[in-house]
């Protein structure tokens, strides 16, 4: 059963704030931990926020690329629909090239990218397997 939180006319789901706080939890751990300049840091900061930007828009749209006619049917629906499983790994794997695309135009090494990632990863994993 999933969980919910009322706050006004908003369900926010407990999973999601789980979610909310093991990406907190990555980040911080991220920032404690870093060791570059603080010029990289912001780079690969900025190049993250604009991946999980990415993936976002299109795991919202995702439905209407799977199924084009729901537009048609029913346009305010998109607002509601989930992305689902699809549209998650679509989200993913346009946020992983353009992440990818921008490192090699900003000349970010992908080590320290990888690194950085795996140490959001952990930091995450940490806070998310103690919930």
């Amino acid at each position: 059963m999933n969980d919910v939180i009322a706050v006004g006319p908003l369900l926010i789901r407990t999973s999601w704030l789980t979610w909310l706080a093991a990406v907190a939890g990555g980040y911080l751990f991220w920032r404690v931990v870093w060791t570059g300049s603080s010029e990289q840091r912001r780079c690969i900061q900025q190049l993250l926020i604009d991946g999980v930007f990415v993936y976002v828009v299109v795991w919202k749209i995702s439905p209407v690329v799977m199924v084009p006619s729901s537009l048609w049917h029913n346009p305010l629906g998109v607002l509601y629909l989930p992305g689902g499983d699809r549209g998650v790994m679509l989200g993913a794997v346009a946020a992983a090239i353009v992440i990818i695309f921008r490192a090699y135009g900003r000349n970010v090494s992908m080590r320290l990218l990888m690194n950085s990632m795996i140490v959001i990863y952990l930091g995450a994993h940490f806070v998310y397997g103690r919930s």
